[in-house]
């Protein structure tokens, strides 16, 4: 062979060598990128994991304690869905259901905050120490759940009422043996005169009537519309109890009340709840749709 076909060869070889070369940096190259991807994209899941503080402004919304819970369970439900920390919300109860007194309160006079569950989960709420990280969110609308990304979500969210809240209700309890409750909703929620006709103590008695039990407990917001039943032997309200006339917060006693409610043998709603899928009541005093 010749020395010029020697020389070729040995170039070409060269060449090849220098390809491979750099065909091997460059996969070199690409597999550190990966490999950085790879870190970077671990590091962004361990972030979400860790995921912010939540905290809302909750100033849009001037309501009564139910519909502020409702609200709670909203705000919880998106945090739980979202891996976020919730910071005690604020909440503005209205004058109007408290004898004028407006109320900013967290909701812990009436309700155990440390036994919050989701699904059965424990629901931890943090307070608000300046945290970092904190994602901070406006209510748009006084129904949060109205608001985009709170509506359609799910979870069974319990909020369970404070011990003393429950031992008051089974004092009441105690008292009136097997009793019938009835919840009579009248004032703002009388919207035309057929509700307005069905919450009259005519139509109460009736109720009464078709029960027969041996006491009843009512539960109103406006005890002087329904003096006349008041009278009537074994039909009680919360004045006839000392230890709840003295109770200055009616955001309070309406708490206690509602597990009176829950205590008694016979729950009667002012409003047909079943159309609501609320099975918690036994009847109802007008057949217009309502939670309670």
């Amino acid at each position: 062979m010749s020395d010029s076909k020697i020389d070729l060869i040995l170039l070409i070889l060269i060449l090849i060598l220098i390809v491979i070369i750099i065909i091997s940096s460059n996969t070199s190259k690409k597999l550190d990128k990966r490999k950085f991807g790879l870190v970077r994209n671990r590091a962004r899941q361990s972030t979400c994991l860790k995921r912010n503080f939540f905290k809302i402004d909750l100033s849009i919304c001037l309501a009564g304690l139910s519909h502020q819970k409702s609200n709670f369970i909203s705000i919880i439900r998106y945090c739980y869905h979202n891996n976020f920390k919730l910071i005690k919300p604020i909440f503005t109860l209205s004058g109007k259901h408290n004898n004028d007194k407006l109320l900013k309160t967290d909701l812990s006079e009436y309700y155990d905050l440390n036994g919050i569950t989701i699904n059965g989960k424990k629901f931890r709420l943090y307070n608000d120490d300046f945290k970092k990280d904190t994602t901070n969110y406006k209510a748009k609308n006084s129904l949060v759940r109205l608001d985009r990304g709170f509506s359609d979500l799910y979870g069974n969210v319990n909020i369970p009422y404070k011990k003393d809240i429950i031992n008051i209700a089974k004092k009441v309890s105690s008292q009136l043996g097997e009793y019938l409750c009835i919840h009579v909703r009248r004032g703002d929620r009388i919207t035309n005169n057929q509700i307005d006709v069905d919450t009259q103590p005519d139509n109460i008695i009736k109720v009464i009537n078709k029960y027969k039990p041996k006491s009843v407990y009512i539960m109103t917001n406006k005890l002087n519309e329904l003096k006349a039943l008041s009278n009537i032997k074994n039909i009680y309200f919360y004045t006839h109890f000392n230890f709840l006339e003295n109770i200055s917060d009616n955001y309070y006693l309406f708490c206690i009340e509602n597990n009176i409610m829950n205590f008694a043998k016979i729950r009667c709603s002012t409003f047909n709840t079943k159309l609501n899928k609320n099975n918690n009541y036994h009847c109802y005093l007008t057949d217009y749709p309502g939670d309670q």
